[in-house]
């Protein structure tokens, strides 16, 4: 017996080795083999048919028949099998998608789920009309509403916040004992967060919730009948106040994890982009556009420090009343004044708390009262302040101290490019050429016409000028487009001007030309030609035609002097008059007696 089942069990693992290997192979594999075995089956058919012959053929033939039923077997276990596979798959996928978990807001929505469920859950097991989950701010002395569920919510109070010090809450958070109370007094505040004198409950139970060992708010139920409650409906509240303690701690360590993986993901990205940054100007737009991204707000400032009196606002975004850039200050009045003194960050969290108006800037600004939470942080270098990023926004409560330590790290970096970009500024401020460009700049300007005019006096040749106003629309903020665009312009100036023209970049769109050796009829000539260039031709760029114009003002020889800001208010009232007459013209500068005023002489162009 002991043979025949040893016999037995070896043929059984040899033909679950046979099975498992049948079905490694592809079902593909499987048919090929059987359409193979068929034809050869039929050739056999044609052999001599002696004894050996005839075995072999059926020997063949019973194998090709047990392929065949093990095909057959193998498609009714594989296929349901898949399915269910698939089904499974399916449903987990389908279940799994709202636990999706990308950022710590995400932790925030799933735990807020929970909080949902959990508490509807309390509602039906204790029969309650109303249940409630306060969580204790120590720092604020009061409770704060984190979720409820109620048959009564026109009788909740509609704020967040409740003292700590009132009603029966507070007597569970100071005895860090649960509570039922079958027969409620009355009381305008017995359950501070009723209406007063609105209450409808006549039985309340409590349990504290711990986080840490520590006591961190109430779980309170309440019913509109007596006696609603027993020990054992507060030893079930227990347990579900253990449940949301265990849920909170996992969020918890979840949002964590998140949040130092968005803080980090963000501070690689600003650093990034604060590498590309190449003037303290451009620091400063990019803080006004960038922080917004970061930290949700509807105005943002940046204000510099002038001396120890006054500040200045360099940029500001959002509604803005009388306030605008360039707006100097008391560093005397206001909060961003205030936080330039004390080198210190400030966070408001409610305004509207507040009784009178609290100047952000100074007495002298238009109130703001819609901006009811404030962040303003100090960027210093060596306790040496620099700035005051001014964050404001219509929410109450809108930053936390995640938003303050981030923020307080990107000034920290905002700081040290500000010392570097200056550090560029003012080497930028002594070089000769544009950076943009490769043209000579403001400074070669000042350095290069005195010097000219002297060389053109002694030498006995005339000196005249043009004046060149480029006016383009490209894509707002885009440098590249603007850089091309002016590479372009250049590309269609300079073949006209002669070796011994000096041409400048006086400002990020106005050119001036120096052109000497030649009287004011030669001078107009060239001033004709460019202008034919510029409206003959389009400027490409990025794939598409910019459309620009450009007005041009000629000084002739007897209004040039050596004075550099003479000419240059000269030039820039010659290009006015030419815009006076239209886009594309050309005015050359005339002055007819001294009494009257200026005026121009339009030439066409053809």
């Amino acid at each position: 017996m002991a043979g025949n089942f040893l016999y037995s069990s070896t043929l059984n693992i040899k033909n679950s080795m046979f099975t498992d290997y049948f079905q490694r192979i592809s079902e593909k594999n499987r048919y090929l083999i059987i359409l193979v075995g068929t034809v050869l089956l039929f050739i056999l058919a044609l052999l001599p048919h002696s004894f050996g012959w005839i075995f072999f053929k059926v020997l063949f033939a019973l194998a090709l028949i047990s392929f065949i039923i093990l095909q057959y077997q193998t498609m009714l276990t594989e296929e349901p099998g898949s399915e269910d596979e698939l089904d499974l798959e399916e449903t987990i996928q389908t279940r799994q998608d709202w636990l999706q978990i990308e950022n710590d807001q995400d932790v925030e929505d799933l735990f807020q789920k929970f909080l949902e469920s959990t508490l509807q859950l309390v509602k039906k097991v204790l029969v309650s009309n109303t249940v409630i989950l306060l969580f204790a701010n120590y720092n604020k002395k009061e409770f704060t509403i984190r979720y409820r569920v109620s048959d009564f919510p026109d009788v909740i109070i509609p704020q967040n916040n409740i003292d700590i010090y009132k009603g029966l809450p507070s007597l569970v958070l100071r005895n860090r004992n649960p509570l039922i109370e079958n027969h409620l007094p009355d009381g305008p505040e017995i359950l501070p967060y009723y209406k007063i004198n609105e209450n409808p409950s006549r039985s309340f139970a409590a349990v504290p919730i711990y986080f840490s060992d520590k006591i961190i708010g109430v779980l309170c139920a309440d019913s509109g009948v007596e006696e609603a409650y027993s020990n054992d409906d507060l030893e079930i509240l227990k347990h579900f106040g253990q449940l949301i303690t265990i849920q909170l701690f996992g969020s918890n360590k979840l949002y964590e994890y998140e949040s130092e993986n968005w803080l980090a993901n963000v501070l690689f990205d600003v650093s990034q982009q604060m590498n590309r940054i190449q003037s303290v100007h451009e620091l400063w737009e990019y803080l006004v556009k960038k922080l917004p991204d970061i930290v949700p707000c509807d105005r943002i400032s940046v204000s510099r420090k002038i001396n120890e009196k006054q500040g200045q606002i360099v940029n500001i975004q959002g509604g803005t009343g009388n306030l605008k850039p360039a707006w100097l200050f008391s560093i005397n009045e206001g909060i961003v004044g205030w936080v330039m003194r004390k080198n210190q960050t400030l966070l408001v969290d409610d305004f509207s708390q507040k009784e009178n108006y609290v100047p952000r800037f100074g007495t002298s600004e238009t109130p703001s009262r819609e901006y009811l939470s404030l962040l303003a942080l100090p960027l210093a270098a060596d306790n040496k302040i620099i700035a005051v990023l001014c964050l404001e926004s219509y929410r109450p409560r809108n930053f936390k101290e995640q938003h303050k330590r981030i923020l307080q790290t990107i000034c920290n970096q905002a700081a040290t490019m500000y010392l570097t970009t200056q550090t560029l500024d003012s080497l930028k401020s002594m070089n000769y050429k544009d950076e943009e460009t490769r043209i000579e700049n403001m400074n070669a300007f000042r350095f290069i016409l005195p010097k000219e005019i002297k060389r053109a006096s002694r030498l006995g040749y005339p000196v005249n000028m043009i004046f060149i106003k480029l006016y383009y629309q490209a894509k707002e903020n885009d440098p590249e487009i603007r850089v091309k665009t002016l590479q372009e312009f250049l590309s269609l100036v300079l073949p006209n001007l002669s070796d011994s023209d000096y041409i400048f970049r006086l400002l990020t769109d106005t050119f001036a030309v120096i052109r000497s050796s030649n009287n004011e009829q030669e001078t107009l000539k060239v001033a004709e030609k460019i202008m034919n260039k510029l409206t003959e031709k389009k400027i490409w760029a990025e794939g598409q035609a910019i459309d620009f114009y450009v007005n041009m003002g000629i000084l002739p020889k007897k209004f040039i002097t050596d004075d550099v800001d003479s000419m240059i208010q000269l030039g820039d009232e010659s290009i006015k008059n030419s815009r006076l007459l239209g886009p594309n013209k050309i005015a050359v500068y005339r002055q007819q007696t001294e009494d009257e005023n200026r005026d121009i002489e339009s030439l066409p162009t053809q």
